[in-house]
């Protein structure tokens, strides 16, 4: 059985010039570039069908992260793909409290993740768990990651790659 790594998604509250915050994802680490590389190549490479879901989900990441060379996440089952989000405060401590859901984006079945949207409550750490797969699988979606008291939005794209 495979074991997970899940891809870590780390948020930064960041102040800006106007004083208002926004959230910042930290930069992947090396190994997590290299899975979302090795799954791009396994889509391309893979079963007729599952480019051009994955090509349009890929270029409207790419809209939102310029010059990033892994914009997409993606997640396949067959690896036992995860997520996890972790949001830190202006002084860099862990915050509590932020809520992660997910929407289809491109019509989609709805419910990729089972019991989301998740809130981390007490905790520091929302993880994912794999997703359902089946009819979920080749779909683009958003993530979304809300602070508590109506703080900082941040709504990134993954792609449920089988």
């Amino acid at each position: 059985m495979l074991q997970a790594v899940p891809i870590r998604i780390v948020l930064r509250r960041v102040l800006q010039e106007d004083k208002t915050q926004k959230l910042v994802q930290d930069s992947l680490t090396p190994g997590e570039r290299q899975q979302l590389r090795d799954r791009y190549d396994a889509i391309e490479a893979g079963p007729p069908g599952g480019l051009l879901p994955f090509y349009k989900a890929f270029y409207h990441a790419s809209k939102h992260h310029p010059g990033d060379p892994e914009p997409l996440i993606v997640l396949s089952n067959a690896q036992a793909d995860e997520m996890t989000w972790e949001v830190y405060d202006l002084n860099g401590n862990p915050e509590d409290g932020f809520e992660v859901s997910v929407t289809p984006e491109d019509g989609g079945p709805p419910d990729p993740l089972n019991a989301f949207p998740k809130n981390a409550g007490t905790a520091t750490v929302v993880h994912s768990g794999q997703h359902k797969g089946g009819i979920h699988g080749r779909h683009h979606y958003k993530f979304k990651v809300e602070t508590k008291n109506n703080g900082p939005v941040f709504d990134p794209d993954w792609y449920a790659a089988d």
